[in-house]
């Protein structure tokens, strides 16, 4: 047990100098590092895997690439989230951020990506969650004339009452 402890940490020490010391280096050695290209590099064909410039530069691009697209990629994953959430909203004739909100303030913990997977892969259960929202919040008082309406479309009677309202507060 002791000989694989130097020997792992023998990749560490470099040997320096006349008097034979060994010294600790931070930085990898360099065939480590050539080592490391050629594995990255293995998928590219010809001199790019081959000669050692043009390899780095090539594994340098394709690391700045793959860190950029994967910030792209969860921007697009988010958008396809909100926009299959909101579909699946709608359908049930219920506000989005409505929704969203009244899941927090019930202490239903669940995400975007998790609400839009249960639309489209559970539609039954996304509908328990839709009519536990609308029940809770006939319940409490909240947006009771226009919870089972669409957005962008009013209920019916509700341009008597604004009439009545209005006629009232102006006699």
């Amino acid at each position: 047990m002791v000989f694989l402890t130097f020997v792992r940490n023998a990749s560490r020490y470099t040997f320096r100098g006349v008097q034979r010391k060994y010294v600790e280096t931070s930085e990898p050695s360099r065939l480590m590092k050539r080592h490391q290209m050629k594995r990255v590099g293995a998928k590219y064909y010809g001199r790019l895997r081959n000669c050692w410039i043009i390899g780095v530069n090539i594994m340098n691009k394709a690391l700045r690439y793959s860190t950029r697209d994967t910030a792209c990629k969860s921007e697009k994953l988010d958008k396809l989230y909100s926009t299959r959430l909101e579909a699946a909203c709608l359908e049930h004739g219920m506000d989005q951020k409505y929704f969203l909100t009244s899941l927090a303030e019930f202490d239903i913990n669940l995400n975007r990506e998790s609400l839009a997977n249960l639309a489209i892969y559970e539609p039954r259960t996304f509908q328990t969650l839709v009519e536990f929202v609308k029940k809770r919040s006939l319940e409490i008082g909240l947006q009771s004339k226009t919870l089972g309406a669409p957005m962008g479309l009013e209920p019916r009677g509700i341009l008597e009452e604004i009439k009545k309202a209005s006629n009232s507060s102006s006699s």
